[in-house]
């Protein structure tokens, strides 16, 4: 069964080509993404803008820029926020504009690339899963192991 799994995994015809169908397909999703895609830059940018205000506002209720008040959170968590969503925006606008470049030029390099774009994108928000689902398993974790703590100490 192994071999034949590995024997269909090599290309049985490398000049595979798309039909008209599956490139109009194509071209239609690439304008959706690319709105998709803009709304989201639209998003980091105001979360870079409320991690600013986060800082400023909370500084002022606080008196200052002070270690004791703790203003540096929020604005670190908008900004890492924002970068995280950035990346795979990026990757998506970028397949956007490679399934659009190759639906008016038909060139294989292009879907190649908007391909590649598109791989890159999910394997980061894959990543991105992964890193997530693990943080709440930790906060699950600690929030009982500080339940049965304080349950105790009461």
């Amino acid at each position: 069964m192994e071999e034949q799994i590995q024997n269909n995994q090599e290309p049985k015809n490398s000049n595979v080509m798309l039909s008209q169908t599956a490139i109009e397909l194509l071209s239609k999703t690439a304008p959706w993404m690319k709105f998709l895609s803009i709304l989201g830059f639209i998003g980091c940018g105001l979360m870079v803008v409320f991690a600013f205000l986060s800082l400023v506002f909370s500084s002022m209720m606080h008196g200052g820029y002070g270690a004791q008040s703790m203003t540096f959170i929020p604005f670190i968590i908008y900004i890492i926020g924002a970068v995280v969503m950035f990346f795979p925006l990026q990757y998506l606008y970028n397949y956007a504009n490679g399934l659009r470049d190759f639906s008016v030029l038909t060139d294989n390099n292009l879907i190649e690339e908007a391909f590649l774009m598109q791989k890159k994108y999910w394997k980061y928000m894959g990543v991105v899963a992964i890193v997530y689902l693990s943080l709440v398993v930790i906060m699950i974790i600690v929030s009982v192991i500080s339940i049965l703590v304080l349950k105790n100490y009461y």
